[in-house]
């Protein structure tokens, strides 16, 4: 996104009769040479929930991992939409990789962590922070594990935490549970919101 000009966002992809607009996040601490750039993330708002999109932001540290709407209905009753993407299990190689962009974010910094640690850190400290300031949420993963079972996942719905999470996209599965990746045996694409949502 950083070597396009503004009118060229995610939303003008879209030829749509309805008003849509989108917030974007990428890695900026690096500026590649071409209009390619793997990782990032994004949502679109469109027509009736405009209105109630007040705010929009991004991962703080710059690197894409996830982006956000702030919809208010009244100011105390507030509901944070995060789209977010946790970078795989693998160290996978090459320049341009997400894990690899990640690795020297770190190294350049000089912190002790892996690009795993740092993302599950960072996104847990920053759901306490909006929840903190009475936030709803709604959290859409590619969590790169199980969804149920694994890691981080496990950490957003355990009570020690307090962030009053469910994984909610389980109660729709109908017999055996999907693989939500084309090669892969398991749903590691999941939709986390406070309880006090209702949804599903």
């Amino acid at each position: 996104w950083s070597n396009l000009p503004p009118s060229h966002n995610l939303a003008s992809f879209f030829s749509s009769e309805v008003e849509v607009r989108s917030v974007t996040s990428h890695n900026s601490n690096e500026k590649p040479e071409s209009t390619h750039q793997q990782g990032g993330t994004g949502i679109l708002a469109i027509n009736e929930i405009l209105p109630y999109a007040k705010k929009s932001g991004s991962d703080f540290r710059n690197l894409g991992r996830w982006s956000w709407y702030l919809l208010e209905g009244s100011p105390t009753h507030r509901t944070r939409v995060v789209s977010a993407y946790q970078v795989g299990k693998s160290k996978a190689k090459g320049f341009g990789r997400v894990y690899q962009q990640h690795l020297r974010y770190i190294q350049h910094k000089g912190l002790d962590t892996t690009p795993r640690d740092l993302f599950r850190e960072d996104l847990l400290a920053q759901l306490k922070t909006w929840k903190s300031q009475g936030d709803r949420i709604v959290l859409l993963m590619d969590a790169n594990e199980h969804i149920l079972d694994e890691g981080l996942c496990r950490e957003l719905t355990a009570s020690s935490n307090n962030l009053d999470l469910l994984e909610i996209s389980h109660k729709v599965w109908r017999g055996d549970e999907p693989n939500t990746y084309i090669d892969g045996k398991m749903p590691i694409d999941g939709v986390w919101a406070s309880s006090e949502l209702e949804i599903g």
